[in-house]
């Protein structure tokens, strides 16, 4: 069939402006490209190569400082003053551009990447680990590490401050939220899962904190006295199943000491269990500020201080100059360091910001809480809550919703449900009225907490019985604390 002289018109024209948009558009790309640097090749560009053999070849290239800017942080970004190689997160190493050494940019995101909306940037709020973890579910905490690393590498990050795998021992633990409970088998087996899914996103994932870390207050002047079956039974088994899942590429030391000697520097842990008998190939990094010393800490097995140059910049220097620290033993913290980077796959694909999946990360956030709910029945009225009337939420936190804890992994959200919303579904229900009284005398939150730990009602008045002794009100103690400022 012919064309119509209008109708041949329009389709040349038609060409004429996909052809020049093609031509713009290309020139465009080219140009963008152009000012692009091509990627140098090295000897240890070849992927081929395990990620020890080209760790060593590297090492042999790097001058005494080179290797010094892998073993200690550059300070926390929101210290500094001036321009930065920082992304904003927690912490961060320099990069060595004459090596194609990326700098290993740190976020803390134990249940979603933090710090985001300070920089206009998006990340998902998950459940808190706590709550996944009553889920019992190996592929969803995968799935949960995946979305995290997901989102590091959309935000600029290439290392996960995650992987919480203390064991929940003392019940007013501060950080209990970020771990996975109190079973060593369940903590390190999701523990593993979630920094294995953080892997799979070419992120680096990290273990901690390393070991017996069970409480927060006093952290730093805490001594566990534990004898090495009971630590290799019980917080040291949580550690080397989730290592045996992950092959994690850093392990977190802790704050305090364990039988004497801090966790940072103590070689019981870090290179006679961790290193010789859990065949760690990754290296270890101080948490903030937990790094006390040069040669003993460098001879314990820490490999790398976090976040400054306290101890691991000049003095470090100088140790290795003196002879304190050997040439052997600087090598092996610079190779961990080295060998991690290119088994995390962040030579071969550089991190490169991009806009979140926002509605995949809603989606499993909401699969997460509703897999993390457990539901109990009340079988032959063991609870007695037949002749309930009001429901009384006694907590500071009773009508804020929080969605963890504090710390450095906690997430702000603009809004949340409280637990006193959910409560007020049940107005309309048969004998149920939910309320929120606005104030508790102490005698009064004691007896609720008396009868939820004790087994024993708690109202004693006659003015609050009902007929044969029942009580018409239930109390419910509401957790919550104050928000501490520190950063991992």
């Amino acid at each position: 069939m012919g064309l119509t002289t209008k109708q041949g018109s329009r389709r040349r024209i038609a060409f004429a402006v996909a052809l020049i948009s093609a031509l713009v558009t290309g020139s465009w790309a080219d140009a963008q490209l152009a000012g692009r640097p091509e990627p140098k090749h090295y000897p240890w560009s070849d992927a081929s190569l395990s990620p020890d053999e080209r760790a060593s070849m590297v090492l042999k290239e790097m001058t005494l400082d080179e290797k010094l800017l892998l073993l200690h942080g550059q300070g926390i970004s929101f210290f500094s003053e001036g321009p930065t190689e920082s992304n904003g997160g927690a912490g961060y190493t320099k990069s060595i551009p004459r090596l194609g050494i990326p700098s290993i940019q740190m976020a803390d995101s134990a249940s979603g990447v933090t710090l985001g909306a300070l920089r206009g940037r998006y990340s998902t709020a998950l459940p808190n680990n706590l709550g996944a973890a009553s889920s019992w579910d190996p592929q969803l905490a995968f799935e949960y590490g995946a979305l995290i690393g997901r989102e590091l590498r959309n935000e600029g990050y290439s290392m996960s401050l995650g992987g919480g795998v203390n064991i929940a021992r003392e019940p007013r633990c501060g950080r209990t939220f970020e771990y996975q409970g109190e079973d060593p088998l369940l903590a390190g087996t999701l523990a593993g899962n979630v920094v294995r899914g953080v892997q799979s996103q070419n992120v680096i994932g990290d273990l901690k904190h390393f070991a017996m870390n069970d409480q927060e207050s006093g952290r730093s002047a805490l001594n566990a006295n534990v004898d090495k079956r009971a630590m290799r039974e019980t917080d040291l088994l949580a550690f080397q199943i989730a290592l045996g899942i992950s092959d994690a590429g850093a392990v977190m030391c802790s704050y305090n000491r364990v039988n004497g000697d801090y966790a940072c520097e103590n070689q019981y842990l870090l290179r006679d269990v961790l290193k010789r008998d859990f065949k760690f190939k990754g290296f270890v990094l101080s948490d903030w500020g937990g790094t006390h010393s040069t040669t003993k800490a460098s001879h314990a097995g820490l490999d790398q201080e976090e976040p400054g140059t306290f101890f691991f910049g000049d003095d470090l220097k100088k140790a290795v100059e003196s002879g304190e620290v050997s040439q052997e033993e600087l090598n092996d913290h610079v190779h961990r360091v080295l060998r991690t980077l290119f088994a995390a796959g962040l030579f071969d694909h550089p991190v490169q910001m991009q806009v979140p999946d926002v509605d995949r990360g809603l989606a499993l956030a909401q699969s997460i809480a509703e897999k993390s709910i457990v539901l109990l029945k009340n079988q032959g009225g063991v609870l007695p809550l037949s002749g309930v009337r009001t429901i009384a939420l006694i907590g500071g936190h009773a009508d804020v919703g929080m969605l963890t804890g504090g710390d450095g992994p906690a997430r702000r959200l603009g809004s949340s449900a409280a637990p006193r919303d959910g409560c007020s579904v049940g107005r309309n229900s048969p004998g149920m009225d939910a309320g929120f009284p606005p104030s508790c005398s102490d005698s009064e939150t004691a007896e609720c907490q008396s009868y939820l730990y004790l087994g024993r009602r708690p109202c004693r008045s006659r003015s609050r019985r009902k007929a044969r002794g029942r009580c018409d009100r239930l109390c419910i103690p509401v957790g919550g604390g104050g928000f501490r400022s520190a950063h991992s």
